[in-house]
């Protein structure tokens, strides 16, 4: 599923819930930022996704793939210098950022889904990220993901 144009802007609160996200926290963390409940985070973060076309029970990861992809929210400055990351393992980087199903982050990448796993968890440790959502975030800083590029395929929900 392709990133949608969006028919029409987000919310004020859709934005800075969106900036958050961007900037590495999570739901409940947001929330309390914004002094809002989870529920309500919860609720802004579906709101994102339904207006991104990206699925419902994707991954924080892709719905800050998505964000930064559409030029929704601005990517911080990252806090250290790219590594060198191998063909294979930049493969991987793009088809875990933009898909939400392992089956089709595996075939996006390559590889089989068993080895997904393995990969990521090697990407996590050479990137000293500490989740996706920073390794998305840490990537598009260092210019390995591109923010005009808008070719998510999320899967489908």
């Amino acid at each position: 599923m392709a990133t949608k144009v969006l028919p029409v802007p987000l919310s004020q609160s859709q934005q800075r819930t969106a900036e958050l996200f961007v900037r590495g926290l999570s739901i409940p963390q947001a929330a309390s930022v914004l002094g809002l409940s989870p529920r309500t985070v919860a609720g802004h973060a579906g709101s994102l996704r339904i207006k991104l076309g990206v699925p419902a029970r994707c991954g924080l990861h892709v719905l800050v793939y998505a964000l930064i992809g559409a030029g929704l929210a601005t990517v911080p400055a990252p806090d250290r210098a790219a590594p060198s990351l191998g063909r294979t393992q930049l493969r991987l980087l793009r088809a875990a950022a933009e898909h939400a199903r392992l089956t089709d982050v595996a075939r996006a990448a390559k590889t089989q889904p068993t080895q997904v796993a393995g990969g990521v968890e090697e990407l996590l440790q050479a990137t000293d990220a500490e989740d996706l959502t920073q390794l998305v975030i840490l990537a598009y800083g260092w210019g390995l993901l591109t923010p005009g590029q808008r070719a998510l395929s999320a899967g489908r929900a």
